[in-house]
């Protein structure tokens, strides 16, 4: 039988090494570990004093929850770890009154998308991550800082983007809906950018693991432009890389190959589940 907890500072290379079990060398947790830990809160399945199982818990400014990071021990697996870990991470999201859970599951993990389901998460929408190189800063659009204005505001809901993603965007590590309050708080945080008639949000993610990599969305306009006008936008910045949440829709990947994008690994087709917390 295993039990759950809260996991310290004190564990990481605990769970460093549950990482390394369940995934294998090429898993990217361990090298954020220390910073789940610090910024989130981590919880731990153990049996008989080993690790079996874990989930990482962080509150959305939205008012949100995401949840991810789950691992389970390969030798634990389809014995209701994960349910556990994510029942633990609901009874936190009630106690701190969030409106929502939200996490993403690759469609490819089958096991992984039948237990959020039976966990009552639905699916929201489906993205595909995509990268491409920064180059030529010199030919980086000027960029004009967005206010949610009415006239974003128009141009957010006249968007043949959005619809296909349901109207939410990928900004820092998590997922959340374009209303107007997210629209209002990633202006003051200065995450909306347009140029042209083309609007897009803007997030860095410049990690010592992983490189200087800028989360670059396509909010409305032409999508062919702001993809073609990505990697300048990232060299003029400093990025080594644009990284992209877009719709896993066949006409936008379509076009984002054509701009030179090609899809990750990790993230080739990712399915967003939302659940609001229950008793």
């Amino acid at each position: 039988m295993w039990t759950i907890r809260r996991a310290t500072t004190e564990d990481g290379a605990v769970l460093v090494a549950l990482c390394q079990e369940a995934v294998g060398p090429e898993d990217y947790v361990p090298a954020f570990v220390d910073e789940f830990l610090q910024t989130g809160v981590v919880f731990l399945a153990e049996a008989s004093g080993n690790a079996v199982g874990m989930m990482v818990y962080h509150d959305v400014p939205d008012g949100s929850a995401w949840l991810h990071a789950a691992r389970t021990h390969p030798e634990f697996r389809k014995r209701g770890v994960a349910t556990a870990l994510m029942a633990s991470c609901e009874r936190l999201a009630r106690e701190r009154e969030r409106t929502s859970m939200r996490l993403w599951a690759e469609a490819s993990n089958v096991a992984s998308v039948a237990a959020n389901r039976r966990y009552g998460f639905a699916e929201r929408a489906r993205f595909t991550r995509m990268r491409i190189p920064a180059a030529g800063a010199d030919d980086a659009p000027l960029l004009e800082e967005m206010s949610w204005t009415a006239d974003v505001l128009s141009a957010i809901e006249s968007s043949t983007i959005l619809p296909r993603a349901a109207g939410y965007v990928f900004h820092d590590f998590y997922f959340l809906p374009l209303v107007r309050a997210n629209g209002e708080r990633l202006a003051r945080e200065r995450a909306l950018w347009r140029f042209g008639a083309n609007g897009l949000s803007m997030s860095e993610d410049y990690e010592e693991a992983w490189g200087r990599d800028l989360q670059i969305q396509p909010l409305f306009g032409d999508l062919d432009g702001i993809l073609r006008a990505c990697p300048a936008i990232a060299a003029a910045r400093g990025a080594e890389r644009v990284e992209s949440f877009l719709p896993h829709d066949t006409a936008v990947l379509a076009v984002a190959r054509g701009c030179g994008f090609e899809p990750m690994e990790w993230g080739r087709e990712a399915i967003l589940f939302e659940k609001v917390p229950t008793a």
